[in-house]
């Protein structure tokens, strides 16, 4: 056997529970499968929206017409398109999606155009970018863990200081505040 190529684990060693015992991750380990990588049931749920989405059946009874779309095809009880499974217009759905594409410990918290690209090598609907960037955005992990990747902000400028009092002021409302005697809002004048 070539010395580059042994075995670390068999594909039985990697199957037994044990492994994950011993890191002592085993509770995480079933909750992240069964929450994650549930494909089965994702797959299972996504068939059960065909059933009200109106756009998948439309589709379906057009694809065994003469005029069927291009690119989309009814195969196995799951539409796709250009090879790519179709998801219903149901937000929970595209949500676990992304979930599972951006969330999962092997992909790492990608941002929004690598998401986007390893959910459309499997999946499609309407909408899929900005749903991507609006999830990557909202991100509370990549938020803590991500620095900025723009210019640096410039230098803040000191105000000039006036020559005599009030030769400048500045001037501002606080509004909607609780209302007090009748008013909700406050005056500030800066000299």
């Amino acid at each position: 056997m070539d010395c580059n190529r042994q075995l670390v684990l068999t594909p039985e060693q990697l199957e037994e529970p044990c492994l994950a015992v011993q890191a002592g991750m085993m509770g995480e380990l079933d909750q992240a499968v069964s929450e994650d990588l549930d494909h089965g049931a994702l797959t299972m749920d996504i068939s059960q929206a065909y059933k009200s989405d109106h756009l998948a059946q439309e589709l379906h009874s057009k694809l065994g017409s003469a005029d069927a779309p291009l690119g989309w095809e009814w195969s196995e009880g799951q539409l796709r398109f250009q090879g790519c499974l179709y998801i219903p217009n149901q937000e929970i759905l595209h949500l676990q999606v992304i979930h599972n594409f951006h969330n999962h410990p092997s992909t790492g918290h990608f941002r929004e155009a690598r998401t986007s690209d390893l959910i459309h090598w499997n999946f499609h609907w309407p909408g899929l970018r900005q749903m991507v960037k609006d999830y990557v955005a909202s991100c509370t992990t990549c938020a803590r863990a991500k620095s900025p990747r723009h210019k640096p902000y410039g230098k803040l400028k000191q105000l000039p200081i006036p020559s005599r009092p009030w030769s400048s002021i500045s001037m501002d409302f606080i509004e909607q505040l609780p209302a007090s005697k009748g008013f909700s809002a406050i005056l500030i004048v800066v000299n």
